[in-house]
This record gives structure tokens, sequence and C-alpha cells, in this order.
């Protein structure tokens, strides 16, 4: 199943992908296929831009441990 609409399965099938995404660790049809859902799901628009923000506050919590 690829994640390419908003319907459900689509939902269930992109969110354990959004990290992987996040890393660029999919392989292009999927990250295709995420980036497409994406653009058509607010939901998983939306815990995409928390994904981000969480990892993104990781980051600068380990930059300042580092420092």
């Amino acid at each position: 199943m690829t994640g390419d609409s908003s319907s459900a399965s689509s939902c269930d099938w992109v969110g354990p992908r959004l990290s992987d995404y996040l890393d660029g660790e999919l392989d292009a049809i999927e990250a295709w296929s995420v980036r497409r859902h994406l653009a058509r799901c607010p939901a998983c628009r939306g815990r995409y831009a928390n994904l981000r923000r969480t990892v993104k506050a990781l980051q600068a919590v380990g930059d300042r441990r580092r420092s």
C-alpha cells in the first residue's frame, strides 16, 4: 500500500514512516508517497510539523550540553 491519499489507511501507513522521512531514510518512492500524502492531509501534516519541532528542540538541547 502506498500513502498517497487522505484515507485513514493511508494515515496508518504514513504515520510510522514520518521519522524515517524526516531523517531522509526512505527510498524515493516511499518519500514521494509520504510527500504526496502530507500535501493532502492536514492531520498528518500537523503530526509531521510536531515531530520536526520536537527533533529540533532535542538537537538544541544536545548542542547546549556539548558546549
